[in-house]
């Protein structure tokens, strides 16, 4: 399958902004304690609007791909088990070995048993392995909805436009419900409320990739913005913190957030500019970064930190040896690859 020049450069430099999400190289920000600053600095935009584009974006990638590539493929069944097959087996061999490096929780005592379960179906077991967990269940829910579709000879533009409007809608509701565990279970960063609208969304784009105007997009983007300083007006939430939450606010379930990076997708998508090799290097490296980078910072000492004084050189730190260790996990297994016939899905 060709490779498209728009999503390489983003496996390729959107793992930078997921390892910012958990190092926070400038210090932490005034809203993950009480009392809240009056309004967010810079630092705060970068973590909570910035940073949080990097999973939701890497949803839409796979997400993208997989409808590219089922049209190429005339088992849709088939491929669906394969792709949902990859992910989930990637998911355990890396859930072992965090369990050796004493990542994540099975159980947690007190927490009961629905909290628990929840976190293990959906959270990896409070790892941050949900985009591996949640792409299994994604994967088999957009073959289904795409089956659907096509059995019916259904209108794709006006199903991906309702689908992800009433997405929209749910979350929005979920601020403002008044039982504070619902509002926090359901905005938490691994629940699959929050990324259902990009399951629409990517497969709108996919629908009217060739159509699919500049113009629209930058107005998408603008709304989003706009809905971004109403987010940071009125969504900050002590609830937040208490539940467990890194901020005060939600990581993925905000309309700010699906709408910028639906908008950002589309962009990219209309980039033809050919990446250097270095690029598609580091594209290739994406999910080996994402797997390790939290064995790296579970191994590091203490001075890397956000709260330490030099929070940068911990970020620098945890770049530079997540990426060896990736290059080198890349190449012993493409090294053992045709000794084991090795087949990537």
């Amino acid at each position: 399958m060709k490779r498209i020049s728009g999503i390489t450069y983003l496996k390729a430099f959107l793992p930078l902004l997921v390892i910012a999400c958990h190092i926070r190289p400038f210090g932490n920000s005034g809203f993950m304690s009480f009392p809240f600053p009056k309004f967010p600095d810079l630092k705060d935009i970068f973590y909570i609007n910035i940073c949080s584009v990097a999973v939701p974006l890497f949803f839409l990638v796979s997400f993208f791909l997989y409808l590219k590539k089922r049209d190429r493929t005339e088992n849709h069944f088939r491929l669906c088990v394969s792709r949902a097959s990859y992910f989930l087996g990637v998911f355990v061999l890396v859930r072992i070995i965090y369990y050796f490096f004493k990542i994540g929780n099975i159980r947690v005592a007190g927490r009961g048993l629905f909290k628990n379960t929840y976190a293990l179906v959906f959270g990896g077991g409070d790892t941050l392995l949900y985009y591996l967990e949640l792409s299994v269940y994604f994967i088999v829910f957009l073959e289904v909805y795409s089956f659907f579709l096509e059995k019916n000879k259904a209108n794709k533009n006006l199903f991906n436009l309702i689908g992800f409007c009433f997405s929209l809608l749910l979350i929005s509701l979920l601020y403002f419900i008044p039982n504070d565990t619902v509002k926090t279970e359901f905005l938490r960063f691994y629940s699959p409320v929050g990324f259902l609208p990009y399951i629409f969304g990517a497969s709108y784009i996919y629908e009217n990739r060739e159509v699919l105007k500049s113009g629209f997009l930058y107005l998408l983007l603008v709304v989003g913005v706009g809905f971004a300083v109403f987010e940071w007006a009125f969504l900050p939430d002590p609830v937040f913190l208490k539940a467990g939450f890194s901020f005060a606010i939600p990581s993925y379930g905000r309309v700010s957030l699906v709408l910028v990076s639906v908008a950002l997708f589309g962009l990219c998508l209309k980039i033809k500019h050919k990446p250097t090799r270095f690029s598609e290097y580091l594209a290739t490296l994406s999910l080996y970064v994402y797997c390790i980078h939290q064995i790296i910072i579970s191994s590091l000492p203490s001075y890397i930190s956000p709260t330490s004084s030099l929070p940068h050189i911990g970020y620098c730190a945890v770049v530079v040896v997540t990426y060896v260790l990736s290059a080198f996990v890349c190449f012993v297994i493409k090294t053992l690859k045709p000794h084991f016939n090795l087949k990537k899905s």
